[in-house]
């Protein structure tokens, strides 16, 4: 897109892998670069974090996209079976099945508009604020996000494929 459309253009912006469960932000982890090597760190952060979380279960399962550049490299795929992680793949470009993308950013990104910082910030300083904004969502927010995903694949499912139209909504 060009830049004049792009939203919050000259804000500071980050790549970030966030894991919510139970009400709660219980992962965290800021992606440099997203590829596969970064993947595969994120990988492995995650299966300490759910391990800590859930015990030493024989496996974890997740929902992401299909993003090719990391979840779906080679590198992802090896360390998500390292770390005993089994993935549920949405399809791309599909955003009623995604409205942890959407609604949950979304809060997310009003909270930090409305705290608002009148000093200037380093990328770290912006992070941690960040951090900190997304580790405070309610868990009403959360759980009503996850609720949405559930729905809206129910209904997918009930419907057989035949309309979806109403997810795109």
């Amino acid at each position: 897109l060009p830049k004049r459309d792009r939203m919050l253009t000259g804000l500071p912006s980050v790549n970030v892998t966030a894991g919510v469960a139970k009400g709660k932000v219980f992962f965290w982890h800021v992606n440099p670069n997203w590829n596969g090597e970064a993947a595969k760190e994120m990988y492995d952060a995650l299966g300490v974090a759910l391990r800590e979380r859930y015990g030493n279960k024989r496996s974890f399962r997740v929902v992401e996209d299909g993003d090719t550049k990391g979840f779906q490299s080679g590198k992802g795929k090896k360390a998500k079976t390292e770390q005993r992680i089994e993935s549920w793949l949405l399809p791309p470009r599909s955003p009623g099945w995604m409205p942890l993308d959407f609604n949950l950013w979304s809060d997310i990104e009003d909270r930090m508009l409305a705290r608002g910082n009148d000093q200037k910030e380093t990328m770290d300083m912006y992070v941690a604020r960040l951090r900190r904004t997304a580790l405070l969502t309610s868990s009403s927010v959360i759980d009503s996000c996850l609720g949405k995903i559930k729905a809206n694949i129910d209904e997918t499912v009930d419907s057989q494929g035949k309309n979806t139209k109403s997810l795109l909504e």
